[in-house]
């Protein structure tokens, strides 16, 4: 221990010698004018070179002086860049060029930096010399290309939006990257289409194609995750459509159907009490790897830097406490469970047998959102779950199988800490080289971390301390696997609508009543945490198939119109009620229409079966009556002949009400016994109606003779006694004179007229003739057109 009395003392000496030497540095170029298979980016608002494994990258960089007596040198720390190369020309003039080289393999990925160095040793004299420097520092950021990263699931309904990552894409403030959709057209569903780590919601799949042109060379430039709705759980309601599943449940009548909601995938998760009571027992325990916030993406570090999580060498001891959020954990699929072990890989170790002692893991459910180095250290409520008097860090992976399982409850965040004490030995003293081990560690958009070690390497533990002003908050904490049994899951919770219709809406096998068109809805929730829910549309077709007339009468040989309304397709049926059976319908018109006529010879019932467009089936009724046709008869004999001119009476019988036709020879067509007067050969009908309105008709044929035969007089005596006092035709009635001559015996022709009304009074000019014998030559016209001539001889008598 010290005594606070000097021991001794050491003196040195420094001389200072100015010289005459005013000559600026020489000047490097600042950046390449040219890159080959590189590109030059921004990082952190400052230039750089972006390049991937196999880039044969190459540029050129010059340094030139003011003073043409320059002597001047180029050079390079290609020694800390292994494989690269730095050629000049023109050393030790003015004007120098250098060119780097360097192909990286996959090991040289992460961040170089290359230090070009211009010398001018112009400045010099006897015995001494100034060499003026000038630096180029060039940060060269190797990656491996874009990976957009795995694909990721979706839920269908509701739920968040995911955290998409492009890994390589982060390198670079900004590397004009292009979001776009295989096939092409508008991408839906991202937050931003130039960024590395948007949000995407897409209603569908969707294959996001992401491109960065400015990654040249041998980088890969394109790469594409899919946004895929999570199918892993999933309810379809049964029975369904058996023709189309998409289309609607066809009930032909309001009835019972018994439903049931088929669920597939795991059952929904359980969240346990978080503590050590009752953990969660499996034969073989799940890991799950932790990363940081999902907008990092899944991209681990392992350089040394504030954020690193180190296992100090030189110091005895050290206290690392870290808060995990619980959508950290569940984004790496760790949901409500017993923890039975944490695993963490350690790097870079230069001395893998240094033993750390009185190690411990601690953990504790909190409500924390964030951690702060005022508050301090969360010590209270802590449960130890690991401990061991030393380990070691040597490269790999390192696990550590809890002694005391610990529940996390997945509405709870975590607190995860880790200590060792009274480490038996320190790297100490000058020039120390020993590297500690680095447990590679993740960004977070939050204080996660809080890191206290001994003051220095005489301080034995820190693990107890809550609150010291040295501790170091940071937004980083360890890629840590958990080892961990799920809580056993919970039973489907099942929710129907349409409630008042349903024996249980919580069931997956409720009996439903429908007494009309509707639709029934089931949700639930499973392992995924997505939404699933399925529609059954039930129809019940509305009943109001008729069928009209649906019970008519009509007489005998007609036929009457029927009109099915309501239905789609139709069959017609003549109906036995006696047998109960349906017969072919020979009767109507057209058997399969919706409408017909039908025309029956008696009496007779039908059936019509009729569907709708979904094949539902009801069979209507119709009745027909057939009406008796009076027994109408004409008691005239048949084909009756009478003479031109003459009138006859007809009778009819077996009806109620009349009528005769044709009516123009009738004194009345209404009677059964009208008087009729033809001119003409005339068929006359006559139609009976009987009191059941039904008529019936019979006919009768009535010749008219018009060829009656005439009476021409063979001797008058026009003595003026009034008795047979002219000669003329005497039965004339319908008959008409055409020609009417009479002759004496020498051929004078003492009489002529066309005058049917005229005659031959004896005279001839005015002298009354002789008695004797007289030739007369008659021609008579018949109504029919016929004309017929008489020839003779008729003898004068006084």
């Amino acid at each position: 221990r010290g005594t606070g009395i000097s021991l001794g003392f050491v003196v040195r000496d420094v001389q200072v010698s100015v010289f005459g030497c005013n000559a600026p540095p020489p000047a490097v170029d600042d950046l390449p004018l040219t890159i080959d298979n590189a590109s030059l980016v921004k990082v952190n608002g400052e230039d750089a070179i972006l390049a991937c494994p196999g880039s044969n990258i190459k540029f050129p960089v010059n340094t030139k002086s003011t003073n043409p007596n320059s002597n001047i040198y180029l050079e390079a720390n290609v020694g800390s860049i292994p494989g690269s190369a730095f050629t000049t020309t023109g050393a030790g003039t003015a004007s120098v060029t250098g060119e780097f080289t360097w192909t990286p393999t996959s090991s040289d990925i992460g961040e170089h930096t290359l230090i070009i160095t211009g010398k001018d040793s112009t400045c010099s004299g006897t015995g001494f010399a100034i060499v003026l420097k000038n630096y180029t520092v060039l940060l060269i950021k190797v990656v491996s290309g874009l990976d957009a990263g795995p694909d990721l699931p979706i839920c269908e309904i509701g739920g968040d939006s995911v955290q998409l990552f492009v890994r390589g894409a982060d390198a670079a403030d900004s590397i004009g990257l292009v979001w776009s959709v295989a096939g092409g057209g508008p991408v839906e569903g991202l937050s931003d289409l130039t960024i590395h780590n948007p949000r995407a919601k897409p209603d569908v799949t969707t294959d996001y194609i992401v491109s960065a042109p400015q990654m040249i060379g041998g980088c890969k430039s394109v790469d594409t995750v899919s946004v895929f709705i999570d199918k892993t759980n999933g309810v379809v309601i049964t029975p369904k459509n058996p023709n189309n599943p998409e289309n609607a449940l066809v009930l032909c009548r309001p009835g019972y159907i018994q439903l049931e909601a088929l669920i597939a995938g795991r059952p929904p998760k359980n969240n346990v009490a978080c503590g050590t009571g009752g953990p969660t027992i499996c034969s073989k325990p799940d890991t799950g790897i932790v990363y940081g916030s999902a907008v990092y993406g899944r991209v681990p570090y392992d350089t040394f830097s504030v954020n690193s999580p180190i296992m100090f060498t030189t110091l005895r001891t050290n206290k690392q406490q870290y808060l995990i959020h619980k959508e950290d954990l569940q984004n790496a699929d760790i949901y409500s469970s017993t923890i039975r072990g944490l695993a963490m890989e350690a790097k870079g170790t230069s001395n893998p047998g240094y033993i750390y002692s009185n190690f411990r893991i601690f953990v504790k459910c909190t409500e924390k959102n964030e951690l702060s180095k005022n508050t301090g250290f969360e010590n209270f409520g802590l449960t130890q779950v690991y401990s061991a008097p030393t380990v070691t860090f040597e490269d790999g992976l390192h696990v550590y199988p809890f002694t005391s399982a610990y529940n996390w409850d997945t509405t709870k965040n975590l607190i995860v800490q880790f200590c060792y004490s009274d480490n038996p030995d320190v790297d100490t003293g000058c020039g120390v080289s020993s590297s500690p081990p680095i447990i590679p560690y993740v960004p977070t958009t939050y204080i996660s971390g809080l890191k206290l070690v001994g003051a220095d390497p005489t301080v034995t533990s820190v693990c107890g301390i809550d609150k010291d002003p040295n501790i170091l908050d940071v937004p980083a904490r360890p890629v840590l696997h958990f080892i961990y049994c799920e809580a056993d899951p919970l039973p489907f919770d099942v929710k129907w609508t349409n409630s008042q219709y349903l024996s249980d809406t919580t069931i997956v096998q409720p009996l439903a009543y429908v007494p009309k068109t509707s639709t029934f809805v089931v949700q639930t929730i499973g392992r995924s945490n997505c939404l699933m829910r399925d529609t059954l549309e039930v129809y019940v077709p509305e009943h109001d198939m008729r069928v009209e007339p649906i019970d008519t009468a009509f007489c005998l040989g007609d036929k009457a119109p029927f009109t099915i309304y309501g239905g789609k397709f139709f069959k017609w049926y003549e109906y036995d009620a006696a047998n109960d059976s349906f017969l072919t319908p020979v009767s109507v018109i057209d058997p399969t229409k919706g409408f017909t006529y039908i025309g029956p010879q008696r009496s007779t019932d039908y059936r019509i079966v009729v569907s709708d467009s979904v094949w539902c089936y009801d069979t209507l009724s119709a009745k027909i009556k057939i009406l008796p046709l009076p027994d109408v008869r004409i008691l005239n004999k048949d084909d009756t002949t009478i003479k031109y001119g003459q009138s006859f009476q007809i009778l009819a019988t077996g009806a109620r009400l009349y009528n005769w036709s044709p009516v123009s020879s009738l004194n009345n067509p209404n009677i059964s016994y009208p008087i009729a007067r033809p001119t003409e050969d005339t068929k006359y009908i006559v139609g009976g109606i009987a009191t059941n309105g039904c008529r019936a008709f019979d006919t009768l044929h009535v010749i008219v003779d018009k060829k009656d035969n005439l009476f021409v007089p063979s001797a008058f005596s026009p003595n003026g006694d009034g008795k047979n006092d002219i000669f003329r035709v005497t039965n004339l009635s319908f008959q008409r004179i055409m020609e009417f001559r009479v002759f004496n015996r020498w051929g004078v022709e003492v009489f002529s007229t066309n005058d049917s009304r005229m005659g031959w009074d004896g005279n001839y000019e005015g002298k009354p003739q002789e008695m004797g014998t007289y030739t007369y030559l008659i021609r008579v016209a018949y109504p029919d057109g016929f004309v017929e001539t008489y020839k003779g001889e008729t003898t004068l008598i006084r």
